[in-house]
């Protein structure tokens, strides 16, 4: 049986709060956000990535359209991912969604404790708890949809 993998993106770097007169879930990436997306979008390309789900804020949207659009599929939504989301939430939407490589955008306070989460359940993060902006984690899950393996890879933008 196939391992799943989970690809488990915080959103690129987005204009700061204070600078953002408007809803926060419209916040859009700065120029460095767009080019950490591209990054992204040239790291998990090839790496059979079937869906793409984020948060609907249009940091995290932005973050992960690259991907989708080059894959030719649509970004889906999940409050589970949004901002204020809680682990179970998320852990639940992992193991249910219906693919074997699957693309996660959210925010920093959801991917801390989800990692915080795994780490209590004794799942190894080789990388130590990091979630730095447009860095994502990728997540292999066997067949009982338990994490068995947890690496860290920091945003690229070359």
């Amino acid at each position: 049986m196939e391992v799943k993998r989970v690809y488990f993106v915080r959103h690129a770097q987005a204009l700061d709060r204070e600078r953002w007169h408007h809803e926060d879930e419209h916040r859009p990436l700065t120029e460095h956000g767009y080019r950490q997306a591209e990054g992204l979008r040239r790291a998990l390309a090839r790496a059979g990535v079937e869906r793409v789900i984020s948060s609907r804020a249009y940091r995290c949207m932005d973050t992960v359209w690259p991907l989708a659009d080059v894959l030719g599929v649509p970004v889906g939504r999940s409050d589970a991912l949004f901002e204020g989301g809680r682990a179970d939430g998320v852990l639940t939407l992992m193991r249910r969604v219906r693919a074997r490589r699957v693309a996660l955008c959210t925010h920093g306070d959801v991917m801390q404790d989800v990692l915080e989460r795994l780490e209590r359940d004794g799942v190894r993060l080789d990388g130590g708890m990091r979630f730095a902006k447009g860095a994502w984690w990728v997540f292999e899950l066997d067949g009982r949809e338990g994490i068995t393996a947890a690496s860290y890879h920091p945003a690229t933008t070359d």
